[in-house]
């Protein structure tokens, strides 16, 4: 019988963060299971909410390119391919999982036609959980913001690369007549039970198979669209990397339950230019789990006006940046580290490496520059 493989392509903003994170805190109980889950990651980093899957720091510690921090697609395709063909040679369980959102990113004809050669030597079968292209959006928008870039409302490189993430999907499940096994679920119909859903495609059942959650990061709450336009819209006046750094840092523990509003304007503009897209997938979901192809018609757009308590939190921090005014000795200079590279910037804009209490400039060289760790706030 052949090897099973599974690959989780970890598409943005579909808990794939949290599912890694379960994957890792139960890869010896997986492994029980006859589900290899090779390479996990550090405990610090599932603590964190951080997790990217269990290939990519792999890939970092076995690349020839590790110095070569412009070409990480690159990288990833090269030594992922070469990492996944060792693992599954030398497993001794029958299923072998491995899991990254760099699967997406990566997709090129290339990787693509190395699917479909793998596939022919074992059984292959690909998962992705996929959410409307609307709050997709919107949450790639406030992940930007939330992971330190400068950008502004809901703008157009974010319209792109929404629709690149999706144009990729589409081309990769279109292949499924060369023999690939495509399983897409709806990340918005199973929100409250990704982990579930993911364990029935390997077979298991989570009922009986005795797997425990880690321990929720707070260090991982999603920005609402409020914080999110708070922080543009003070960066925009006051352009100061440092308020933008502790800006993020806050929010990242404050969270805002208030709903996100809703622009109609960008619902019609996304689902007419992805529409064809979307018709590529839809056909691989279940029946009551397709993709929206029509506006939000009982919405309306929301009040997008800021509250007392916005203006509250912001007045908070500039309190906070004249009370502590930033050290602006730079770090010694070190090959490869930007001379505008602020140790405790870094701290703030990556909270998983001052809880793994791991020395910045350290983690930045070996690992931040490849995983596009932002170093400063206000790119």
């Amino acid at each position: 019988m052949k090897k099973h493989i599974f690959i989780h392509i970890g598409m943005h903003k579909t808990a794939s963060s949290a599912l890694q994170g379960f994957l890792t805190h139960n890869a010896e109980a997986l492994n029980n299971l006859g589900v290899s889950y090779p390479f996990p990651e550090a405990r610090s980093v599932v603590k964190s909410g951080a997790c990217t899957g269990n290939l990519m720091h792999v890939v970092q510690s076995q690349s020839k390119l590790i110095s070569d921090a412009a070409e990480p697609r690159v990288m990833f395709r090269t030594y992922s391919r070469l990492i996944i063909e060792q693992e599954t040679k030398a497993s001794k369980n029958e299923k072998i999982l491995f899991s990254s959102e760099n699967f997406l990113n990566s997709m090129d004809s290339e990787m693509i036609d190395w699917l479909v050669h793998f596939s022919k030597s074992y059984r292959l079968t690909v998962i992705c959980f996929v959410r409307d292209v609307y709050d997709f959006m919107v949450s790639m928008w406030k992940q930007r913001v939330k992971a330190g870039g400068y950008i502004e409302d809901l703008p157009t490189e974010i319209f792109s690369e929404t629709m690149k993430n999706f144009n990729r999907l589409a081309t990769l499940v279109s292949l499924s007549d060369a023999g690939l096994d495509i399983r897409l679920r709806s990340y918005d119909f199973h929100k409250k039970a990704i982990v579930e859903i993911f364990l029935q495609e390997l077979g298991i059942d989570f009922e009986t198979a005795n797997l425990k959650q880690p321990e929720s990061s707070e260090a991982n709450i999603s920005f609402s669209y409020w914080q999110a336009q708070s922080i543009i819209m003070s960066n925009a006046i006051v352009r100061s990397a440092r308020m933008h750094a502790l800006m993020i840092n806050r929010f990242r523990h404050q969270p805002d339950r208030r709903p996100d509003p809703y622009f109609p304007e960008f619902d019609t503009k996304l689902l007419d230019f992805l529409g064809p897209s979307i018709d590529k997938i839809n056909p691989y979901l279940p029946l009551n789990e397709k993709l929206r192809r029509l506006p939000r018609a009982e919405e309306v757009k929301s009040n997008t006006g800021y509250s007392k308590y916005n203006m509250e939190q912001i007045m908070e921090i500039v309190r906070d940046l004249t009370s502590h005014p930033q050290k602006l000795v730079p770090p010694a200079i070190i090959n490869g580290l930007p001379l505008d590279f602020v140790p405790e910037n870094y701290l703030l804009l990556n909270p998983d490496v001052a809880l793994a209490r791991m020395d910045p400039i350290y983690h930045y060289l070996n690992h931040g520059r490849f995983e596009g760790r932002t170093y400063k706030a206000g790119d």
